[in-house]
């Protein structure tokens, strides 16, 4: 069902692999920051997580690791996302748990950059998370007219252009 086009230019690849780097080098700070916000903003979700937020947020910088090691094949990064987002489904992971997920991630990860995270960080990592949750919607979604529709709310949210 994949309707993507998504391409990252070389300098939307180094933006991202910028903040990769700076992530790797401050994980444990902003994955605390994160997982604290997240917990503050939506105290569902803490019943999802097992474990301690460091370990959570380590499992956060494996998964933004294999982004970064594949932004040259996009679609191998759907298809390790569909695999996450099985994993998910049986930890009762709801599908609009994703998109403020990833709006406070974005946000979480652009506070830690400072002033390095610019325009172009900004739309390759909208566009990132954008091939992410295209793939979890069509995981989760098994009809042509509902996954459509995700997929646009999703376009929208993030600000990727259509």
């Amino acid at each position: 069902m994949s309707t993507s086009l998504i391409q990252l230019s070389t300098e939307e690849k180094a933006a991202v692999k910028e903040v990769w780097v700076q992530l790797l080098v401050h994980k444990k700070e902003w994955g605390l920051r994160f997982y604290e916000r997240l917990f503050a903003l939506h105290p569902h979700m803490q019943s999802l997580f097992k474990g301690n937020v460091e370990e959570q947020g380590q499992k956060l910088v494996n998964v933004l690791t294999l982004v970064a090691s594949k932004l040259d094949k996009l679609e191998l990064i759907r298809q390790e996302v569909k695999a996450l987002a099985e994993r998910h489904k049986q930890y009762n992971v709801k599908p609009e748990y994703y998109l403020p997920f990833i709006n406070l991630l974005l946000s979480v990860l652009a506070e830690a950059m400072g002033d390095k995270w610019t325009e172009t960080t900004d739309q390759a990592m909208r566009k990132i998370m954008f091939v992410m949750m295209e793939a979890v919607i069509e995981h989760m979604m098994h009809s042509e007219s509902a996954y459509k529709e995700a997929v646009e709310s999703a376009r929208q949210f993030l600000r990727i252009a259509g």
